[in-house]
């Protein structure tokens, strides 16, 4: 009877051992620790197993959360939905982040703005994210290609052209500021200048820039 009370014993906090990780397990505290007490122990084995696979899985998350891209996970079988999932979490970001967001900021740094991530393929985060930044390329390409025609005209001599209005930021100012040079240019060249030049065709030489409003280049110039 003492060794049946002492097998019992055993087997009942062998028992108890396994119930208290079940529900340490299920509160997701992953840190548990079993110890199977043999090779041929089924049930202690496939705790641990459970364990160190919920440890992994939760490693990988961990890192991708890092940023690390580089960590691997691997579903245990095509009925694994954990593991699948987060190998699909991965290869969905390595897409967005490291082809497409990647492939996005290197065209932009190297000044080509026709570059767009598609989205046909994207769902949920992963599409308003590649939509907003296409939207941010989008507008970035608008400012530049309008600052360029304005600049392009002035060069050619058309002092007529304005920049859009209704910019915000940065960008307003940048049109404020082009729009402004470019009325400071056409007050001096065609009023001040040709006004100057007419008098002087007909003998008149007395006529001078006025200087009160000028600064910079522009009074250097008068």
């Amino acid at each position: 009877m003492g060794d049946m009370a002492w097998s019992f014993q055993d087997m009942i906090a062998y028992l108890q051992e396994m119930a208290s990780a079940a529900r340490s397990l299920s509160r997701g505290e992953v840190d548990v620790q079993v110890s199977p007490k043999s090779a041929e122990d089924v049930l202690g084995c496939a705790f641990s197993d459970m364990i160190r696979y919920q440890n992994d899985v939760a490693d990988t998350v961990d890192a991708l959360s890092e940023g690390n891209t580089e960590v691997q996970c691997t579903a245990k079988s095509q009925k694994d939905k954990l593991g699948t999932a987060v190998t699909r979490l991965r290869k969905n970001l390595v897409s967005i982040i490291s082809e497409d967001v990647g492939g996005l900021v290197e065209s932009a740094s190297h000044g080509d703005l026709t570059k767009r991530i598609d989205v046909s393929d994207k769902q949920g985060f992963y599409n308003e994210l590649a939509k907003g930044l296409n939207d941010l390329i989008s507008l970035n390409d608008a400012v530049i290609n309008d600052a360029v025609g304005v600049v392009s005209n002035m060069a050619q001599g058309n002092l007529k052209t304005k920049m859009r209005k209704d910019y915000e930021g940065a960008f307003a100012t940048l049109a404020i500021n082009i729009n402004t040079m470019q009325d400071q240019l056409s007050d001096v060249i065609e009023n001040e200048i040709q006004r100057i030049v007419a008098a002087a065709a007909n003998g008149d030489l007395t006529k001078r820039i006025e200087l009160h409003s000028k600064q910079g280049f522009y009074k250097e110039l008068g």
